[in-house]
Order: C-alpha cells, then structure tokens, then sequence
C-alpha cells in the first residue's frame, strides 16, 4: 500500500503526468468538433442535393398549363433525390400564391432528417435540413378574353358564355385568373384556360395559375387637366368639339384631348375627323363614354382613355330592342405613344366596380386591346375584329349573351403593336 502511495505522489509531482492529464482532458472538445465537423459535412452535401431537387421540381410544376402541377412536381423532386444516396426520407410539399405583378408564384419547401455518426456520442442524434424554393410560373397569354376577376375568390366564375351566343374565336385562347362556365359552347379557343375551375369548355385547362396585369401602369402616363371641371359634352362624328370642356394637349407625335365630364358621341364618320394620318389619344375626365343610339363612329389610330379617380367611369351603348349603336376603334399606332396597341382603356385605380350592359343592337369593333380591368361587362350585342386581325378584350368579368367574332394573327398583333404578357419559368431569389 505505502508504494501505490508513493507512486501516485510521484505522479502528481511530474509535470509529464500533469501534461497527459491536460492532454486527455483537451481530446474530448476535439473529437467532438472533428466529429461535428464529419457530421455538418454530410449534411452540407445533403442539403445540396436536397435545393437541386427542390429547384428543379418547383420549376416543373411552374410551367403554365401543366394539369396536375404537384404530382409533376413530386415526382421531378423525387427523381432528382434517388432513396439510395441519402441516410433520410425527404419530405416536400407545393402551393401556389399570386402576386399582382409576377403572376403565380409556385412556391417548394423539403426537409430531411439525416443520423449523425460522431456526435451521437454527444447526444445529438440527427440533423434536420430545411430548405425552400420559388420560381414564377411560365405564362404564356395569347388570349382573345381575358378576365381578371380582382378581389374576387377563385371559385368565382368571371367569364361566363350564357343562352346561346355566337362565339368565334381565332388563333387564341380564352383566360380567366379566377374560375369559367362555357355551358358547352364550342368556342373556337386554342384553349380555355383558368386559374380557379372550368365548367364545360373546350380543352379545358383548370389550375393554370394567374396572368399579371401587364396594362395597369400604363395609368402612370394619365395626366388631370379638369381638375374638377365637368359637363355633358357632345361629339359628333366628323366635327372635332371645342368649348371650355375640351382641352387638347400637344404631346410627342399625338394630340390629347381632355373631355371634362360625359362624352355623348353620336352621328356616323370618323371621330377625330376626315382621316388619321395621326394618333389621338382622348382623356375622359368625370365621366362616361356614351354611345348614342343610331351612332356609326370609326375612330382610327385612337385610344380612348377612361380616367380613374371618379365614380362611375365607363363605356355604355344604348338599351333596350330597336336601340342600335357601332363603334369602331384602332388603337394608337406610333412608336414614340405609350398608348400603343390600345383602344379603350379604363383606369384601373378607379375606386368603384362598375358594370356595363351592353344591349343587343351594340356593335362594338376593336383592333388592338380594349382593357376595362373595373367593368363587369354583359354583352347582349356583337363584340369582333377589325381590319388589323388582333384584338384582345381584357375586363373585370365578362358575361356573354350576344356574339363574339376575335381573332389574333401573328403579324397583325406586330403591325398592331399589341403586346402580351410572356415569359418562361425561372426561379426566383
């Protein structure tokens, strides 16, 4: 006993021992950080696999008539995440939001729980990964009808073809950012496409995600000149108005006319005058845009502005059997216009929801977009196009009664200078 004794004094007195104590002690942080170090290194590689996955699935189900988006993209996530190379089972899940000015949003999120080798020994067992991925979704929009349908739900029917209309559609699709009814009408669509459901259309296409409204900053480009100035104007086809209530602006290549309050158009000929080597580009401030009964109006290479900011701003035709009306309009054509390739336009910041009828002797003729985004249309009349062969009728909701002649050629909408909204899938940061 006296020489274990002795033998331990001896060891504490040596500073070798004293080192291999410190030494002993020391090893046990460090093989821990080795161990994390083994550990965060399987996981980093795991997460890499896991976002490659991930990415490539959300853009998958991001393409815009892809029916069954999320079983396409489970499956991509899958095939890009083979069982055989992880030490987890991953989890994932999809859904869709809307944003005003990408469209859909196709949103990822997966997440993986690996074992850990080394620091179990330190009582962590596993390591969870998380990781998440968004791509805007490919939209393609080459529609004739195009209805937005704003706060509505997405259930909501927004574009819906009533009794027996006369539809005829060329080289285009039909589009609502909510849901549609077509009874069973044959339309003549490429497709019908929507972002809600679709009730008896042909080649129907639910699910499809929404449009952005690309048209609703062109409002950045209306200017006030009335103030609160107002009236009850008339504008007679062939005779260019004046009076305190017309003001015309002289702008980069294009004369714009202010009208405070009504504009009463009636007469036949063409608006602007004997001919339009020119835009016109016409302001309605305070006011609607009346079609009187009996009117034949061309306005040639003009975009007609309904201006926001007003109650009740909106394009009416006469009511009722026997009341007739036709208005022709070919959207502002030069270059240097930001009114290019539109025919009507309504502001979309107007406060109220508005709702025209437009009666069964309405003839209205378009070449270019006719963009009423605040207006539940019902056309119980005839709505078609021109000469230019491009057309697009783009409304808060649009209800169906009368006949529906559109069409959309490629060089037509070039010549036209109509644009639509375009892109392919891409992930966004």
């Amino acid at each position: 006993m006296n020489s274990l004794k002795t033998a331990f004094q001896n060891f504490r007195k040596d500073k070798r021992a004293t080192i291999a104590a410190v030494m002993g002690l020391s090893m046990v942080p460090i093989m821990g950080m080795s161990g994390a170090a083994i550990d965060f290194g399987r996981a980093i590689k795991t997460a890499q696999t896991l976002q490659a996955a991930l990415d490539a699935a959300t853009l998958s189900g991001a393409i815009l008539a892809v029916r069954n988006r999320d079983e396409r993209a489970y499956n991509t996530f899958h095939a890009n995440l083979p069982a055989s190379k992880l030490q987890g089972v991953a989890s994932v899940n999809f859904h869709t939001t809307d944003n005003l000015t990408l469209g859909s949003i196709y949103y990822g999120e997966a997440s993986i729980t690996i074992p850990t080798a080394v620091m179990k020994l330190l009582g962590i067992d596993t390591i969870t990964i998380t990781r998440k991925a968004s791509a805007q979704f490919g939209t393609g929009d080459n529609s004739c009808i195009l209805t937005l349908g704003g706060e509505l739900d997405l259930e909501e029917e927004t574009t819906t073809f009533n009794g027996s209309p006369n539809v005829n559609l060329k080289g285009c699709t039909i589009r609502s950012n909510k849901s549609m009814k077509c009874n069973g009408h044959n339309t003549g669509a490429v497709a019908s496409i929507a972002a809600g459901n679709i009730f008896n259309c042909p080649n129907a296409q639910p699910g499809a995600g929404t449009v952005p409204d690309i048209y609703s900053g062109l409002s950045a480009n209306i200017e006030n000149r009335c103030g609160s100035q107002s009236g009850n104007n008339s504008w007679t086809g062939g005779i260019q108005p004046t009076g305190p209530n017309f003001i015309t602006v002289a702008r980069n290549g294009y004369n714009e006319i202010h009208v405070c309050g009504n504009l009463n158009i009636s007469g036949s000929g063409i608006l602007a005058g004997t001919s339009a080597t020119a835009d016109t580009v016409i302001v309605v401030e305070n006011g609607n845009v009346n079609i009187e009964s009996d009117a034949d109006i061309t306005a040639l290479r003009t975009t007609i502005v309904i201006a926001g900011q007003q109650k009740d701003g909106k394009i009416t035709f006469p009511k009722g059997n026997g009341h007739k009306a036709k208005l022709t309009v070919s959207g502002s054509l030069a270059d240097a216009n930001p009114w290019a390739g539109i025919a009507i336009y309504q502001d979309p910041n107007s406060p109220d929801l508005v709702s025209a009828s437009w009666g069964p002797g309405a003839s209205l003729i378009i070449d270019g977009i006719n963009y009423l985004p605040r207006t539940e249309v019902t056309l119980s009349g005839v709505a078609a196009t021109g000469a230019s062969n491009c057309s697009k009728l783009v409304s808060h909701s649009f209800r169906i009664n009368g006949g529906v002649n559109l069409t959309q050629d490629g060089s037509g909408c070039k010549d036209g200078k109509v644009t639509q909204f375009n892109t392919w899938p891409r992930l966004l940061s």
